[in-house]
């Protein structure tokens, strides 16, 4: 879809404003013609996380992915195979779904009782007139990928497959198992700033030692990653490297593969913090071992596929981060995380001991943000220098999103 042209030259003209290294302007962060842009050549044409199979483990089984404006019925059918659709009948536009899960036979409208096979097929439509074909209006169908259970929608046409995601992806979160996981609680955060804010504190850790003492205290890379002390940076290169060598003479994969500059995915293995199992309170066990481990390592995989999808996975948990954008000023965080699927809630792990670092990381994150989106919004507010030591993740995600709004911007606009 092409931008209005009002929209297309407010856009060029941010873009060729910008100053490489800085902040970006104050339209960038709340300007409905910018996020009207952020929508078309962004969130409809890339991958965002919907949701775990197990939450739609049986034929009939639904629930709804509610993203960047668009309700979507995420559904398993008869085939067993995981599809989406938008939550929209074709004959007026009502909703079809009204509820967030459930198990049903087909997808009927409760407006004028349309009803629609689980594969999107038009099965009835009472009292349409004798040339009415029922092929032309099956649901609309969105681009779905379930990758070791997770599934990833693209609400437009894709731009990228993820073929080259998922087989790069595979070795290191294979030991995992994570199709046989479940969902062991689901948090929302709505904070009320721009989606770029979001992403641009996620992406770096300056912050991290004034405002997240309990992440500091649990990660051991966020202290030289807050200040870049060259004496702290040694010390925890030293750590990892002796870390990285333990893991690869017992045969377990390191490393990671870097394709921020051209995919916008990243993957790595890195360890937590000294002496410790999981990202967890005390740095202990908090839910039985993931698939094919049989041991603690001390290790964690981190994800990030942008624009909104993150995931970390420990020996024995996994955390999905997800920034779902509502307007130029409202983003919720979505947090949801995973477990063993035959583990039980009380005996074998508590909800409140998984969930704690990123629970309490996010409460810290939400109100920073605001604050930023607050300072952003203010007559005063021009863009800053970025810090060229600690602030790399800002600028590299800037180059990113400027890639996918200029495709949306004719020469010469």
């Amino acid at each position: 879809m092409n931008l209005h042209p009002s929209v297309a030259d407010t856009v060029a003209g941010l873009l060729e404003a910008h100053r490489p290294g800085y902040s970006l302007a104050r339209a960038f962060y709340e300007d409905p013609a910018v996020y009207a842009a952020d929508l078309d050549r962004v969130f409809l044409r890339t991958w965002h996380y919907a949701g775990h199979a197990s939450q739609c483990a049986t034929p009939g089984s639904f629930f709804l992915d509610e993203f960047a404006g668009d309700s979507i019925i995420v559904v398993r059918g008869r085939d067993e195979r995981i599809r989406a659709f938008h939550n929209v009948c074709r004959h007026r536009g009502s909703r079809l779904a009204t509820e967030a899960s459930g198990c049903v036979r087909a997808l009927t409208c409760p407006y004028h009782a349309w009803t629609f096979g689980l594969d999107g097929r038009l099965l009835s439509a009472p009292a349409m007139g004798d040339d009415f074909d029922p092929a032309g209006f099956g649901l609309k169908e969105c681009a779905v990928r379930v990758i070791d259970g997770l599934i990833l929608v693209c609400p437009g046409t894709p731009l990228d497959p993820l073929d080259d995601f998922a087989r790069d992806l595979e070795p290191f979160i294979r030991p995992s198992r994570l199709e046989q996981t479940k969902v062991a609680a689901t948090l929302r955060w709505p904070t009320k700033a721009n989606w770029k804010l979001v992403m641009e504190n996620f992406a770096e850790c300056y912050h991290c030692g004034p405002a997240h003492p309990e992440y500091c205290s649990v990660m051991a890379h966020a202290r030289k990653d807050t200040t870049g002390n060259p004496t702290l940076t040694e010390q925890y290169n030293r750590f990892e490297d002796e870390w990285t060598a333990r893991m690869r003479a017992q045969g377990k994969i390191t490393g990671g593969v870097n394709r921020l500059e051209d995919l916008g995915y990243q993957i790595v293995r890195f360890p937590v913090g000294e002496g410790r199992l999981s990202q967890t309170r005390e740095g202990r066990a908090v839910a039985p071992l993931l698939g094919d481990y049989r041991e603690y390592d001390g290790g964690v995989t981190g994800v990030g596929l942008r624009p909104s999808f993150n995931l970390y996975v420990d020996n024995d948990h996994a955390v999905i981060l997800s920034f779902v954008p509502h307007g130029p000023l409202l983003t919720d965080t979505v947090i949801t995380w995973l477990v063993r699927a035959d583990a039980q809630e009380g005996r074998d792990y508590q909800v409140d001991d998984v969930t704690w670092l990123w629970r309490v990381t996010t409460d810290q994150d939400k109100r920073i943000v605001e604050d930023n989106q607050a300072g952003v919004s203010s007559r005063a507010y021009e863009p800053g220098p970025y810090s060229p030591k600690v602030e790399v993740g800002p600028p590299r995600f800037h180059r990113w999103y400027f890639r996918q709004l200029a495709e949306g911007v004719p020469a010469g606009a």
